[in-house]
């Protein structure tokens, strides 16, 4: 079982699930996004869903061994299980949590910290071009935690 987390949070923040399943003889692995937990990028604003939709196919591509692969993915690891399995053969499983698919609308009006002004997030970000592109927001200022004074610049 390949265990992915969720935006903003890291591998290890799955770990205690894994230890449960692996408890029951599950062998498990889990892998820390790029932007999350250890990993190192050299220009992290560069960094998009697809790669990570990418790296996690080669992943599990290379890593391969004969047995059936379930994929666990958290929030947006849900997502990127479900996009994973329809384009590795390797997948036997997906078993998720929190499907929200930020291209609708609806969803974006939900996930967002600013409710409905999330559903122009889309349209607008056609919009953003050069330094403003790659600018890093990190997740606690654009998800709906309700402590906006953590978001202010230190």
């Amino acid at each position: 079982m390949l265990v992915i987390h969720g935006a903003g949070g890291h591998s290890g923040a799955l770990w205690p699930l894994a230890a449960l399943l692996a408890e029951r003889g599950l062998d498990i692995a889990a892998v820390d996004l790029p932007l999350y937990g250890r990993t190192a990028v050299p220009n992290p604003g560069e960094v998009r869903y697809d790669d990570w939709v990418q790296l996690l196919i080669d992943l599990v591509a290379a890593e391969h061994d004969g047995r059936p692969l379930i994929l666990l993915g958290a929030s947006i690891g849900g997502m990127l299980s479900y996009e994973v399995a329809a384009h590795s053969p390797h997948v036997a499983a997906v078993a998720a949590t929190c499907l929200l698919d930020p291209r609708d609308w609806r969803a974006r009006a939900h996930m967002t910290r600013f409710g409905v002004f999330g559903i122009l997030s889309g349209p607008l970000a056609a919009l953003a071009r050069g330094q403003l592109a790659t600018a890093m927001i990190p997740m606690r200022c654009a998800t709906g935690t309700r402590r906006p004074n953590r978001c202010r610049r230190r």
